[in-house]
C-alpha cells in the first residue's frame, strides 16, 4: 500500500506543469506512527441492547499501532497567498 501512496505521490508531483495554471506550489508530504489503544462498542450479535461498552478492545482486534500519510498540494498565483 505504501509503494502505491508513493507512486501516486510522484504522479502528482511531475503531472503539476502539465495541467496546473499556478505561478507557484507547494507540495507537502507528511508520513507518521501512531499508537492505539483503546475499545469499541459492538452489539453481540448485532441486537440492540446487547452491547458491552469496553469490548472489543483493540488489543484483542491485533490493532496495535497504525501508520498514515498526509499529502498536501497548494497552488498559487504570484502576489497572491497559497
Amino acid at each position: 500500500m505504501r509503494q502505491l501512496v508513493n507512486i501516486l505521490i510522484v504522479n502528482m508531483f511531475l503531472s503539476i506543469p502539465l495541467v496546473a495554471s499556478a505561478d507557484e506550489f507547494n507540495l507537502s508530504v507528511k508520513q507518521g506512527y501512531a499508537p492505539l489503544s483503546g475499545y469499541l462498542q459492538t452489539p453481540a450479535g448485532g441486537e440492540p441492547g446487547t452491547s458491552d461498552i469496553r469490548r472489543p478492545t483493540l488489543k484483542e482486534l491485533n490493532v496495535d499501532d497504525t501508520d498514515y500519510m498526509d499529502v498536501d498540494l497548494l497552488l498559487g498565483q504570484l502576489g497572491e497567498p497559497i
